[in-house]
């Protein structure tokens, strides 16, 4: 059944600030620029109100291209295209305007260039005239991403990158075909060609992205327009992607990572073999969503001898024989047309003290009369309700997972250091000074005061947080109250929540199985029960019958049979159901960092600033004095 919560709002924590700090918008506008005809506009929505200018002799992520006949670069540069002679100099505008114009290249006949652009109000695929004379949309629609669009050796279609996807599309119209479509979700990206016509090379990878990827990622393949077959070109470990292939047929350039950084690999296809034409180069991007191909785009002279590929801020040309590396210079006449400055005057409290706007981790003395929390990564202690609170630890350092005392007279908490590491400590509830209980410098999480003396916690390596790397197992250890040597107890192999039950002296966490307990020396571990959906669980401080569970963004009361289930597996609670009494707390706002609140008769949680305590014997007096009849729950049913 969902009850009313009866709630209470603790606080607004004061907090000491250090000295004012001033926000100022920005001045110097230009003046308005826009109207009904600007050109600048290209049919995007906001007017251009304001331009900056200057002189660009290096950028980022610039994709280039060459004319066929050697003479001229393409490249684009903050979203404008630009042309100048291949051995650098002056460029010369191609586009300007709000939109973002990129990835230009050049039709095999030297008088167009194709780039995918915004201008529509969506990205697309356009063609350009170099002459200016013509501007053709070759995709329709607002809503697809389009990304490295390459001309077939005639000139007659684009194939692009639509979606995921490879489409082929006619330079003339025509909504294009697919070229590849099983798997689903496999992307593929960065078509080229070389010598023969037939193949188109691409780099494809399942899925779009996946966070915190394991290499590699992208791997070379050819698609063959005659067959519609498909083959896997590469297998290289940090990833191969951005083909780019000479005019003659005999080398392939793609890039990759080794040892963190990208680099250009080249192949002789003609022998197979393959060296490094360049590294390091520009970090790709792989990792993300690649909204402008995993590397810039590259290109051959139409000699077959060197590679024009941009790098350390500008474009290279590279020797394919020596690899040697000649910079290209640029100057580039930026002329940069934006949107009106949005900007609003949000005023910043000089006072010593402002109110905080966030609490985490929450947690009742056993008597309910004092609370303690963690405020902006400080230990905080107040009178409940309505104290003012108190810092425990002077020290600044990150302070984090506060536990009482059986006693309520002290507690423990873990500290972090990014240079010193973490450890946990002790401190009287009334103050003092804190007492270092561990020694080894490692990342301490959790420490929970047991009713036998002991503190338990959970310890992994320092550089399990320093440097994001698992060099070894975390594990549940235990330490006296009154310090000393730290013992051993179990790996947690998925297991947290450490937490104990009166009158009995297992150790209880939560894990991948559900509710169990353990023994001190980390055997004869039982699992008991599990609730379904649930991040976290933990059994009532004076019994096992009763449990809180966080589901969701929900909090839950569950009654916890003495039972397993047919086959003797444990029991998988649903609070939904109703196999037994269960109560919903929280309402669509939900809770964070729930707990029992001084016994098994209230439960807490935060929500930004404040402590929401749900009173469960006040809930229930509420629904009796509004004229509902609470009932024990086997009776429940007659009352529907």
């Amino acid at each position: 059944m969902r009850l009313p919560a009866v709630l209470s709002l603790l606080f607004a924590l004061l907090l000491t600030l250090p000295p004012r700090a001033v926000a100022q918008a920005p001045g110097g506008e230009a003046p308005d620029t826009a109207s009904e005809t600007n050109p600048f506009q290209e049919g995007l929505p906001l007017e251009p109100t304001r331009v900056l200018e200057f002189t660009a002799t290096e950028g980022s992520w610039m994709s280039v291209d060459i004319s066929p006949d050697g003479e001229t670069l393409v490249f684009d540069l903050l979203g404008d295209l630009y042309t100048m002679p291949a051995s650098g100099g002056r460029a010369t505008p191609l586009t300007q305007g709000m939109a973002v114009d990129a990835q230009p290249r050049f039709s095999p006949d030297g008088t167009k260039v194709v780039f995918t652009s915004d201008r529509s109000g969506g990205e697309g695929v356009w063609i350009l005239s170099l002459d200016k004379s013509d501007t053709t949309q070759v995709t329709s629609g607002k809503e697809t991403k389009y990304d490295s669009p390459e001309w077939t050796p005639d000139g007659e279609f684009i194939v692009v990158t639509r979606g995921i996807k490879l489409q082929m599309y006619h330079v003339d119209g025509g909504s294009g075909v697919q070229l590849i479509e099983e798997p689903d979700n496999l992307r593929t990206l960065g078509a080229a060609f070389g010598a023969d016509e037939r193949q188109i090379w691409f780099a494809q990878r399942t899925g779009s992205w996946r966070y915190n990827t394991d290499l590699p990622d992208y791997q070379l393949a050819v698609y063959d327009r005659e067959t519609g077959e498909t083959s896997t070109r590469s297998s290289n470990v940090g990833s191969a992607f951005r083909p780019t292939l000479s005019p003659d047929g005999r080398w392939l350039v793609f890039g990759t990572r080794f040892d963190q950084e990208t680099g250009l690999r080249i192949r002789d296809l003609e022998t197979g073999t393959e060296r490094w034409l360049a590294w390091p180069v520009q970090r790709d991007d792989q990792e993300s969503r690649a909204t402008l191909d995993t590397y810039p785009g590259m290109t051959f002279t139409p000699d077959s001898r060197s590679l024009i590929a941009y790098y350390g801020g500008g474009l290279q040309r590279i020797d394919v024989e020596s690899g040697e590396e000649t910079r290209i210079p640029f100057e580039a006449p930026v002329v940069q047309h934006m949107a009106p400055h949005v900007g609003f005057d949000y005023p910043i409290e000089d006072t010593p003290t402002f109110v905080v706007k966030q609490i985490n981790e929450p947690v009742a003395s056993p008597d309910g009369r004092e609370v303690a929390f963690i405020a902006m990564d400080r230990l905080y202690v107040m009178e409940y309700p309505g104290g003012d609170p108190v810092r425990l630890d002077p020290r600044e350092v990150v302070q984090m997972n506060p536990s009482w005392s059986p006693d309520g007279s002290a507690l423990t908490y873990a500290t972090w250091s990014d240079m010193q590491g973490g450890q946990v400590w002790r401190v009287d509830a009334d103050g003092g000074t804190p007492v270092q209980l561990t020694t080894t410098p490692a990342l301490y999480t959790d420490p929970v005061w047991a009713p036998n003396d002991r503190i338990v916690f959970t310890r992994a390596p320092m550089d399990a947080w320093v440097a994001a790397e698992n060099r070894g197992p975390s594990a549940f250890w235990w330490v006296p109250a009154a310090g000393g040597e730290a013992t051993w107890i179990a790996e947690t192999e998925g297991r947290r929540n450490v937490h104990f039950v009166a009158g009995d002296e297992r150790i209880y966490v939560y894990g991948p199985d559900g509710v169990s307990s353990l023994r001190w020396d980390g055997t004869d571990e039982r699992v008991l029960f599990d609730v379904d959906g649930a991040s976290e669980v933990t059994l009532s401080p004076s019994g096992p019958r009763e449990a809180l569970a966080v589901v969701g963004r929900d909090l839950h009361v569950v009654t916890v049979p003495m039972a397993r289930a047919g086959d003797g597996s444990p029991l998988e609670l649903k609070p939904d159901d109703k196999d037994f009494p269960s109560v919903t707390m929280t309402d669509e706002l939900g809770g964070q960092d729930a707990a029992w609140f001084g016994g098994d008769r209230a439960v807490s949680w935060g929500i930004g600033n404040a402590l929401v305590v749900y009173d469960r014997d006040a809930a229930e007096a509420f629904v009796q004095k509004a004229g509902y009849q609470v009932v024990p729950f086997d009776k429940a049913a007659d009352l529907v």
